[in-house]
C-alpha cells in the first residue's frame, strides 16, 4: 500500500535552511518521499509530548518528524540532527 505525502507549509522553509542548491533540496525531498510512501511505520514512534508522531533519520544528517493520518503521511518538520527536537509540533 502506497501512502500519499503532504507537507506542512513551514517545511518549505526547513528545506531552504539546509541548502541553497535546489537540486540538493529536491534529492532530499525525493528520498524522504520514497522511504515514507512505501512504509511510514519504519520511523521511530515518539513519546511524551510528541506522542502520535514519528521520526526518521535520513543520511545521518536530518530528522524528519511526521504524522500518519489514514493513508497520508503529513511531514511536520525536517531538521538537522544538531538542532534536535526544538520545535513544538
Amino acid at each position: 500500500m502506497k501512502y500519499s505525502i503532504s507537507y506542512k507549509k513551514s517545511v518549505t522553509k526547513d528545506f531552504k535552511n539546509f541548502s541553497k542548491n535546489l537540486s540538493e533540496r529536491q534529492k532530499l525531498k525525493e528520498e524522504i518521499e520514497s522511504l515514507l510512501s512505501n512504509n511510514p511505520f519504519q520511523g521511530k514512534k515518539l513519546k511524551a509530548e510528541y506522542q502520535g508522531l514519528y521520526s526518521l533519520h535520513i543520511r545521518y544528517k536530518f530528522i524528519v518528524v511526521y504524522k500518519i493520518i489514514k493513508n497520508t503521511v503529513l511531514i511536520l518538520a525536517v531538521e538537522s540532527r544538531e538542532s534536535g527536537y526544538k520545535k513544538k509540533y
